[in-house]
């Protein structure tokens, strides 16, 4: 209304965007090396992944990223509409198990020898390559290969870790012994013979 009593009036028409919606993985503990797939969810205008410890690290909508320590990651998206959101997500390693092997890696043919396998882990399973899966849990084991082997040890953590590690044996054959054809002899006897060795006549044959 002004000043003389007229009255005039509009309208604005506002028009509220939406955020852009994330599905951005939780929090999360993995193994050591493990890949995760980071995935921002939907094609924006901007994208831009940083981790606290390595900085950037691509733009890409989705990416493999490779967990090696604890991390924080940092998703920041812009849609088609200018609209700006960020979300985090928070990666804890877990650790793999640390394997290793003592004992002979050479013996003879009918030998036992005694494997054992010490460091960090919760269980294990030993697998030779020449019969398979040999013992599972035990540290220490006995083997008395025919041939020469590689036996691989499978280390296992409580969260699921698992690494390995190989031991090579050799095995050497026993010489081959051949003494001939088995003989059949006679024990020799010693007699006594109790005449005058010396009386002429006598003889002996």
């Amino acid at each position: 209304t002004n000043e003389n009593g007229c009255v005039f009036s509009d309208t604005l028409s506002l028009t509220v965007n939406s955020l852009p919606e994330l599905d951005l993985v939780s929090d999360t503990t993995l193994c050591f090396g493990t890949d995760l797939l980071l995935n921002a969810g939907a094609d924006f205008e901007a994208i831009s992944w940083v981790s606290e410890n390595r900085r950037d690290v691509g733009n890409q909508r989705a990416l493999i990223y490779r967990v090696t320590e604890n991390d924080r990651i940092y998703l920041s998206v812009t849609n088609e509409n200018g609209c700006a959101y960020s979300d985090t997500t928070n990666v804890v390693v877990s650790r793999l198990p640390v394997l290793n092997i003592t004992g002979e890696n050479e013996i003879c043919d009918g030998d036992i020898v005694q494997l054992s396998v010490a460091g960090i882990f919760d269980s294990v399973n030993w697998i030779s390559a020449n019969t398979g899966l040999i013992n599972s849990n035990e540290f220490t084991i006995n083997v008395s290969p025919e041939n020469s082997d590689e036996f691989t040890i499978l280390g296992f953590t409580d969260f699921g870790c698992i690494d390995s590690t190989k031991f090579d044996m050799r095995v050497n054959q026993l010489p081959a012994v051949d003494a001939g054809d088995d003989v059949l002899a006679c024990k020799a006897l010693e007699l006594t013979l109790g005449s005058d060795l010396n009386d002429p006549s006598l003889t002996y044959n």
